[in-house]
């Protein structure tokens, strides 16, 4: 009798060591930690992340004979086959692995914790196609999620996934929106401007006013050479640019943002009233400032190379007495520091020598200031 009930004992151990391991072989799906206690050979659904973690180890042998298993156990999920695809390749079978992405593609795209062992198995595998199509998938089906942002910044610091990835933004939806938005306030500059510069071979247009708004950003942090580049490569190739026009256009004023990086930017303030000039006085801007504190009416980024530069400035009222004179400010804009005051200065004065630094000032940004007295035919150019 008690000989039986060790046994049952025994038994219901067994029994309950057994259930354990098939609790975390499927719980492994959301927790990936959880496969490495799951034996190889009574693994099933943890096998997805043991191919994963094989192929980034360089096991490619290892992870061959798990894929092989896992599509064996599970033949239906499209990424199952997609993994063995992988695996088939990293072992050497191009033919083989081409059959197994073919079925694959058939199929449809799964479960999000899936597609993310995809992704990176096939970049640990130097497979940036897949990669960038399961990176894709995942923005599309889930692009608030912080898992996919995170897995983002881990793939696309690769220039041959951002390369691929590019080609996966054709079309404006709400993914790639949210995409822009994220990698412009995550991703280095450079690596921004390369995406959206690729995108451009595969006949990816962003909207002109979103970028616009990035190459100011890309400006007010010093990177000019960036900036120029993704206003070209977008939206400036038929248009001239106006980075050495300093004429005061009152359709420049109304284009609601979709224009060039360097065309004067007029803040919306309360209590300035601007007129622009029109005929023999075309070009130049007056304004009314009926709050007793100065504000800032206009603005313009500049790209003046390092050197000495006089700032031309025209009034039609320069007697102003010179408390209550317009003025301006001309500040520098690095990737170092982004608020350094370079000059500042009355308008009224008519020619200013500016002397533009070798370093740390490779975006300037010139700031115009009216008085309570306002300003009057206002002009004003570089040389």
């Amino acid at each position: 009798m008690a000989m039986f009930r060790w046994a049952w004992y025994l038994f219901l151990g067994l029994l309950t060591g057994l259930a354990a391991i098939a609790q975390a072989d499927r719980h492994s799906v959301e927790m990936p930690s959880l496969a490495k206690i799951v034996p190889d050979s009574v693994a099933s659904f943890s096998l997805t992340r043991k191919v994963a973690e094989d192929l980034t180890e360089g096991e490619s042998q290892q992870a061959l004979w798990s894929a092989r298993r896992l599509v064996w156990l599970h033949p239906v999920p499209a990424e199952n086959l997609t993994l063995l695809a992988v695996a088939e390749l990293a072992a050497g079978n191009q033919a083989r692995s081409s059959s197994a992405i073919m079925l694959s593609a058939q199929r449809g795209w799964r479960e999000p914790m899936a597609q993310r062992s995809i992704a990176l198995a096939a970049a640990a595998s130097g497979q940036w196609d897949i990669a960038a199509d399961r990176l894709a998938a995942l923005w599309k089906t889930n692009p608030a999620s912080d898992n996919v942002r995170q897995l983002s910044s881990e793939l696309l610091q690769t220039s041959e996934m951002r390369t691929k990835f590019a080609a996966t933004l054709v079309g404006e939806s709400d993914w790639t929106r949210a995409f822009l938005i994220w990698s412009q306030a995550n991703l280095q500059p450079k690596a921004v401007v390369e995406l959206m510069g690729d995108a451009v071979a595969h006949d990816v247009r962003f909207p002109c006013n979103g970028v616009t708004s990035y190459s100011r950003e890309l400006l007010a942090r010093g990177y000019a050479e960036l900036a120029d580049r993704v206003w070209r490569s977008q939206c400036g190739v038929r248009r001239k640019s106006v980075k050495s026009d300093f004429a005061f256009n009152v359709l420049r004023s109304n284009s609601g943002g979709a224009e060039d990086p360097y065309a004067w930017r007029f803040p919306d303030v309360a209590g300035l009233v601007r007129r622009f000039g029109e005929g023999s006085e075309k070009g130049t801007l007056s304004v009314e400032n009926s709050d007793p504190l100065r504000r800032v009416f206009a603005k313009k980024y500049l790209a003046l190379p390092p050197g000495k530069h006089t700032l031309h400035a025209k009034l039609n009222d320069a007697s102003q007495m010179p408390g209550k004179a317009a003025r301006f400010a001309i500040y520098c804009r690095s990737q170092i520091s982004s608020s350094d005051n370079l000059v500042d200065g009355s308008l009224s004065k008519g020619d200013t020598q500016i002397q533009i630094p070798m370093q740390n000032c490779s975006v300037q940004e010139l700031l115009l200031i009216a008085s309570e007295a306002g300003v009057q035919g206002l002009m004003v150019d570089f040389d």
